[in-house]
């Protein structure tokens, strides 16, 4: 759905890398306190500080590092609508198979509210994508089945321009 949207006659929905500033800080964080518990002395009084230091310091020094190399080398993006200046937001619902018209028809007619008040489940027999920029009411939305092992849709891609 992410190439759909990119490809939009309308051209304002691009594909691009989020900013890796956050991965990059915790990645900082992590080094920190990793260096922060070699210089602390290896008493009795310090073991509980030095332990959490090595644990909060290995997790962030990991997470920190293959978020930004994924940010970086990852051929992933996201969805970025050029006019309102931001990435989209993404919502994903699922729903019972027998909901699947009624799915279908909420997504055809662009009310994306009705589609939000049908009960969910957690089987994603039928799943919908919702697509969304809160700043200028950019929507788009499409719903697939699963169905021998892979996704298929099961109506167009809704796409509302502003509400």
């Amino acid at each position: 759905m992410r190439e759909a949207l990119c490809a939009l006659p309308c051209g304002v929905i691009v594909k691009r890398r989020k900013t890796v500033a956050v991965p990059l800080l915790l990645l900082v964080a992590g080094v920190a306190m990793l260096v922060t518990n070699g210089m602390l002395s290896g008493s009795a009084d310090n073991a509980d500080l030095k332990s959490a230091l090595v644990l909060f310091g290995v997790a962030l020094t990991l997470v920190g590092g293959i978020v930004t190399a994924a940010r970086l080398f990852g051929a992933g993006g996201a969805p970025y609508h050029i006019g309102d200046g931001c990435f989209l937001r993404r919502e994903e619902f699922k729903f019972d198979k027998e909901r699947a018209a009624e799915v279908a028809e909420a997504i055809r007619q662009g009310d994306f509210e009705a589609l939000r008040a049908i009960p969910q489940s957690g089987v994603s027999a039928v799943t919908a994508v919702l697509y969304s920029s809160r700043t200028s009411g950019f929507a788009a939305c499409g719903a697939f089945e699963y169905a021998d092992m892979e996704m298929r849709p099961i109506c167009e891609m809704k796409v509302v321009e502003g509400r």
